[in-house]
């Protein structure tokens, strides 16, 4: 009988920084209703990983370094995801949302991202 020993290097299963790319951020597409609110629509899959979460980051227009984030609640629809949020150009703040897609072989995430621009909205 005889005894296998596997090794992995750390490197292999690390991440050292998430996937982002034009590529990914073109994923999100953005639109705006009649009351307000920007609607918020992305594929279940990019790049061969699977959908894992949607947040905003709200930064202030003058002051872009912000902490404030929150997770979103997304549906899933026949192409993909969905959810919204409410404008917040009255208030003179920056919307950022992100999307996470994580799984399949490769441990780093990818990570697409749109911004809201208060005044452009």
């Amino acid at each position: 009988m005889g005894i296998v020993t596997l090794t992995f290097s750390t490197n292999l299963l690390a991440c050292d920084e998430p996937i982002q790319s034009d590529e990914f951020d073109n994923l999100i597409r953005i639109s705006s209703n009649s009351i307000g609110e920007h609607i918020i629509n992305f594929p279940s899959h990019a790049g061969g990983q699977q959908y894992e979460h949607v947040a905003i980051q709200v930064a202030n227009s003058s002051n872009q370094n912000s902490n404030v984030y929150a997770t979103l609640n997304a549906t899933k629809t026949q192409n993909g995801y969905s959810t919204s949020v409410s404008s917040f150009a009255t208030k003179g703040l920056d919307v950022k949302v992100v999307v996470w897609w994580q799984g399949g072989l490769n441990p780093c995430p990818i990570i697409g991202a749109k911004k809201i621009v208060a005044g452009n909205q």
